[in-house]
């Protein structure tokens, strides 16, 4: 028997972001026996000299490229119900800044500087590989700024991204009434605005997800 719950307005925390890219500019110093003009001590010279190393290592390193996707239809803001979530994010194994929509098996732009683009020939043969576990986080809501706080696993079929499917913290929904979804999990239905595809059952703190017919 279910249970009838009306929706309310709600908040959530919004995820943490972190892993902020660091630019670093190095300059060509002074000569290891040079004298400085500033009447910098050559110990000071010295520390200086080693960070500098430090810094042209830490450059040096590959940095981890991400991926962005587009839910089509696209996910609604669970806050505000008015805005769209977008700026989804994930480290593909091929990632290079790609820009992936659901149902398109290649990516359809690459999100950098024309003269960075690889030739539209090599991007069209990029896939998703369905052994990543790909979960797309970090979309924001385009009217009230709130970070959609749950990550969604993608569905991939063949090398296609074709939907979501179920995690710990997401549940797909059977529609039992028009715009009632029920919780699998407490049984509970809670109302889904029109246009929306996904709500949080306020009983169990669960993704729901509209089940395709």
């Amino acid at each position: 028997m279910a249970r009838w719950v009306n929706q309310p307005s709600f908040s959530v925390p919004p995820l943490q972001k972190s892993g902020k890219n660091l630019k670093v500019c190095l300059g060509r110093g002074p000569g290891r026996n040079s004298q400085s003009s500033q009447g910098v001590s050559r110990s000071s010279m010295r520390w200086m000299h080693r960070i500098g190393k430090k810094l042209k290592s830490l450059a040096q390193e590959p940095m981890a490229l991400f991926d962005y996707f587009e839910p089509d239809p696209p996910v609604r803001c669970l806050k505000c119900s008015a805005g769209v979530i977008w700026g989804w994010q994930e480290k593909p194994s091929k990632s290079g800044l790609f820009l992936w929509r659901q149902g398109i098996a290649s990516p359809i732009d690459q999100l950098v500087d024309d003269e960075c683009k690889i030739e539209e020939a090599r991007r069209d043969a990029v896939r998703l590989s369905p052994n990543d576990g790909l979960q797309i986080y970090y979309g924001d809501c385009d009217r009230c700024g709130e970070t959609f706080p749950y990550r969604l696993p993608l569905e991939i079929t063949g090398d296609t991204w074709t939907g979501f499917f179920e995690s710990e913290t997401v549940r797909m929904a059977a529609e039992i009434e028009s715009g009632w979804l029920q919780c699998p999990e407490c049984r509970d239905a809670h109302y889904l605005e029109e246009g929306h595809n996904m709500l949080v059952c306020l009983n169990c703190g669960i993704l729901l997800i509209k089940k395709q017919k």
